[in-house]
């Protein structure tokens, strides 16, 4: 679960199973917490999801623990809350935890967004 941000301050998204097995996002607001804003399917994984969430660039992480994969998708309002998928990309070790660095690291000259470290069983990078 993470907190959408300043900019959506009451939004909330969750990951987790349909019954189908299948792994999904859930948009909610927590002053209504009776049935989520909106409901979709990321993809059919059964990893422990680690999420991190930029209010800045309106970006959702979401990566795997035990898994090499890693998946962004962007926010938008544009026919009800949703999320699009941006890219995938898939790393040669299995991640354990990330940890997302504050904006005062990231190098702007460099066109950085985020800066991450990406714990792995044999080293963070």
């Amino acid at each position: 679960m993470k907190f959408m941000g300043e900019k959506r301050p009451n939004n909330i998204v969750t990951v987790g199973f349909s019954e189908f097995n299948d792994r999904q996002y859930m948009i909610w607001d927590d002053r209504k917490l009776q049935e989520p804003l909106a409901v979709n399917k990321l993809d059919s994984v059964s990893n422990v999801a680690i999420l991190h969430y930029d209010d800045d660039i309106n970006t959702l992480f979401v990566t795997d623990k035990g898994s090499r994969s890693w998946h962004t998708y962007y926010y938008t309002d544009n026919g009800g809350p949703k999320f699009d998928k941006i890219e995938d990309s898939n790393n040669k070790e299995n991640t354990i935890g990330m940890y997302f660095l504050p904006k005062r690291y990231v190098d702007v000259s460099k066109n950085e967004l985020n800066r991450v470290w990406r714990l792995t069983a044999k080293s963070a990078e």
